[in-house]
C-alpha cells in the first residue's frame, strides 16, 4: 500500500516539467507562460526537423514526386478539324504535356487555326524555312507553362522546353522531327546535323540538374541499328550513332509504337 504522503509526492514527480534544467531561471520563466510554452516547442521542432535535414544533405522538400501525364504523336500536317479533335483529346484524357510533329504549317497559320482552341493549355511551335516538310510544336497545361523558364528551337525540327518549379526539381521537354526519306545525301547530313543538337541539348539539360523527356519522330530504325551493332563486319552508320550515345547517358527507352486515330 502507499499513503498518502508517498502518493502525494508521486503527483509532484509526475506534474515536474523536465525540461529545460531547473537551474535555467531564464527558460523557466518562459516555459512558465503557456502561450510562450508553445512557441518554445514549435521553435525546438523546426530546430530539429533542420538538423536531420542537413545531416542528410537533402532538403525537406526533395522527395516530393510529380507526375505528368505526357504523349507523343505525328500528326502528318495540321489542320483545323485536327486541331479541334486535339482540343477534344487533351481534354478527355487530361493530358499535361503533347508534343505534336510533323506539322508542316506555317508559325502563321499556326496561331490562327490553334487561336481559341485550347482553353486550358498553351501552344508553343517551331517550324523550319521548308515548313511544307517539317515542324514540331509543344502543347503545355497552362498551370505548368507558368513555369516555362526557357525555350529553344533548331532549324524547325527541334524544340526544347525547360520548366523550372523549384531549385531541385527541374523539367526539359525535347520534341523532335527529324528529316523523313532514305536516300540522299542532304537527308543523312540533316539527320546527323539534328542528332548532334538533340545530344547537345541533352548535355546541357543534364549540367542543370534537369529531368529530361525526349519524344518525337527520329525517322530511324533501332533494327538496323541492331544489325549493325551485332555484325563485326559492318560499322555503326553516322545517323545511327545516336543510338549509342542515348545509351551510354542512360537516355535508351524503347515504347511499342501506337497509332491513335484523330479523326
Amino acid at each position: 500500500m502507499i499513503d498518502n504522503n508517498q502518493y502525494n509526492n508521486n503527483l509532484n514527480i509526475s506534474n515536474t516539467t523536465t525540461y529545460p534544467p531547473i537551474n535555467d531561471t531564464r527558460k523557466q520563466n518562459i516555459i512558465n507562460d503557456s502561450k510562450h510554452r508553445r512557441n518554445y516547442k514549435k521553435r525546438k521542432r523546426k530546430k530539429k526537423i533542420k538538423n536531420n535535414n542537413n545531416s542528410n544533405g537533402m532538403n525537406i522538400y526533395t522527395n516530393t514526386l510529380h507526375f505528368f501525364k505526357v504523349a507523343t504523336l505525328n500528326i502528318r500536317q495540321l489542320n483545323d478539324i485536327k486541331v479541334q479533335n486535339l482540343a477534344k483529346y487533351l481534354e478527355k484524357n487530361d493530358i499535361d504535356i503533347l508534343s505534336i510533329t510533323e506539322t508542316r504549317i506555317s508559325n502563321k497559320n499556326l496561331k490562327f487555326i490553334t487561336k481559341n482552341k485550347f482553353m486550358n493549355h498553351q501552344v508553343f511551335g517551331t517550324v523550319g524555312a521548308k515548313f511544307n516538310e517539317s515542324g514540331t510544336l509543344i502543347i503545355v497545361k497552362k498551370e505548368l507553362a507558368k513555369h516555362i523558364s526557357k525555350l529553344e528551337n533548331y532549324k524547325g525540327r527541334v524544340l526544347k522546353i525547360e520548366f523550372t518549379f523549384s531549385e531541385q526539381h527541374k523539367l526539359a521537354i525535347i520534341s523532335v522531327y527529324n528529316k523523313s526519306g532514305d536516300r540522299g545525301k542532304d537527308c543523312i547530313e540533316t539527320r546527323i546535323d539534328i542528332n548532334k543538337e538533340i545530344m547537345r541539348m541533352i548535355k546541357d539539360s543534364k549540367k542543370k540538374n534537369q529531368q529530361v523527356i525526349l519524344m518525337g519522330d527520329f525517322n530511324l530504325q533501332y533494327r538496323k541499328y541492331l544489325q549493325q551493332k551485332n555484325s563485326n563486319r559492318t560499322r555503326i552508320s553516322e545517323q545511327l550513332k545516336i543510338f549509342d550515345l542515348l545509351k551510354n547517358q542512360n537516355y535508351l527507352m524503347f515504347v511499342k509504337k501506337y497509332l491513335i486515330s484523330m479523326i
